[in-house]
């Protein structure tokens, strides 16, 4: 959804271009010519191509447009129903994400007991993904990248009219009791 936001953002529409679904082989793709750009993490492919010698251009979508990106999703019943099992997932991803950052040299090795293959090669994705996650609050979400989203989506036609009460969409309740 990004990479609609940087075009947005550029004045540019996607009848302008000749976006298809490549699936997860963004790599391929690209190395073989089948498109001239790939929607990719950027703490992910790029590195890979580069670790393969390919020269990269990465254009980051969050450079242009501050959307929402990934995040925690629940419903409502679950909250109401089990908020200790919401809280206790977050409490424990707050945890992980601040002892990671704090510490990513024992967070890597951990994880080489839980993830079948890995090894120091892919050290450079955990690198390259502890300035994204830094944050003072983490996980903390903000009501304008909402708008914002909001404002992308009916713009490009994927939303027909603002939802009624985008406050309703997201919450930072938890995320703020939660904090290590």
């Amino acid at each position: 959804m990004g990479y609609v936001g940087t075009l947005t953002a550029n004045g540019i529409n996607l009848a302008d271009i000749n976006a298809t679904e490549t699936g997860f082989n963004q790599i391929e793709t690209l190395l073989t010519d089948q498109a001239e750009a790939v929607v990719v993490f950027a703490n992910n492919e790029p590195l890979q191509l580069q670790n393969m010698g390919e020269e990269v251009n990465v254009i980051n979508a969050a450079d242009y447009v501050d959307m929402v990106f990934n995040g925690i999703v629940t419903n409502e019943e679950t909250l109401a129903n089990n908020p200790e099992l919401v809280e206790g997932f977050l409490r424990a991803l707050a945890h992980g994400l601040r002892d990671t950052l704090d510490d990513p040299d024992t967070a890597y090795e951990i994880s080489k007991s839980y993830v079948e293959g890995l090894d120091d090669s892919r050290r450079d994705v955990l690198e390259s993904s502890l300035t994204i996650w830094d944050a003072e609050t983490l996980g903390l979400t903000d009501g304008s990248s909402w708008e914002e989203t909001q404002e992308t989506l009916m713009a490009i036609g994927f939303l027909d009219a603002p939802l009624d009460d985008l406050e309703a969409a997201y919450s930072n309740d938890i995320v703020l009791q939660v904090q290590p």
